[in-house]
């Protein structure tokens, strides 16, 4: 048991290594871990977000500058943008989970990413003999900060970020010694609030004119998952793919030379997560 112990730093090393955007893989078999065991999870996963998410920060990406007032479009451009960098920007990321079985049907487990922290309990309500499992869970994230947005929109700043989410993943699925697989749906609701300062007309000395912008608003996902797992008794090599619908509204203030203007932002789009990771029983 404790020659598989090394492994847990190095996953908290590979899962803080950088931000991500909100983590939609699971990374969790159906079957709950036993009593008395700890189930250590590293993981990491990629988000590719498409629709909505994905055109808006392309058209800021390509937004021009001038010494002018901000055109209409201009001003819709930069608060689809600001919205979509903090719903679900495209990223890599990682995470590290650590799960105790508190029984023969419930178990607590706790993860860490680059930039939040999940609580889940997990209740195992079906067993049926040679290894079918299926499992209902809740649980609660929060976020310590926000994204390095300048990655996908270089004249953006993010200067205050908070966001919490409830998500409930329902899965199925069969395991034995050598390997896991797991499938079924997964429910998370987001609340998420930003401001952000936008630099419209770059100066030698600085930014000569800039933009602020208040996002506030809530993200609804409808997920499903699948993923498998192989190894031998302990230790398992683990993948999985989540593709989700994305459905976002914000209300925006943006706030430029004295004058403020207010919009609200609705948006929908699919979000592919794959996710890879290693998963270690204690």
């Amino acid at each position: 048991m404790t020659s598989w112990r090394w492994l847990a730093p190095l996953a908290v090393a590979l899962a803080l290594g950088s931000a991500c955007s909100p983590t939609l893989s699971s990374l969790e078999p159906a079957r709950t871990i036993p009593a008395g065991h700890v189930q250590v999870t590293s993981g990491l996963e990629v988000s590719l977000p498409s629709g909505d998410v994905r055109d808006a920060l392309e058209g800021a990406r390509g937004m021009g500058h001038g010494g002018g007032a901000l055109s209409p479009q201009d001003a819709t451009t930069l608060v689809r943008a600001g919205t979509a960098v903090v719903v679900q920007p495209p990223s890599v990321g990682g995470s590290v989970s650590a799960a105790v079985g508190l029984s023969q049907r419930f178990a607590l487990s706790l993860r860490a990413s680059g930039n939040a922290a999940r609580a889940a309990v997990r209740w195992q309500f079906l067993r049926v003999a040679p290894g079918f499992y299926g499992s209902l869970g809740v649980g609660v994230s929060t976020y310590f900060y926000g994204f390095p947005v300048q990655q996908f929109v270089s004249d953006l700043t993010l200067d205050d970020f908070s966001r919490v989410e409830l998500d409930v993943p329902l899965s199925f699925g069969v395991s034995g010694k050598v390997g896991h697989l797991w499938f079924g749906p997964k429910l998370v609701f987001s609340r998420y609030d930003a401001h952000l300062t936008a630099c419209l007309s770059p100066g030698d000395s600085g930014c000569a004119r800039e933009a602020t912008l208040g996002v506030g608003g809530t993200a609804f996902y409808v997920a499903g998952q699948l993923g498998a797992a192989i190894g031998w008794k302990r230790v398992w090599f683990a993948a999985e793919l989540t593709v989700a619908y994305v459905s976002a509204g914000a209300d925006v203030e943006l706030s430029m030379g004295g004058h403020s203007s207010s919009h609200h932002i609705s948006s929908d789009g699919v979000v592919l997560q794959p996710a890879v990771g290693l998963l270690v029983w204690l």
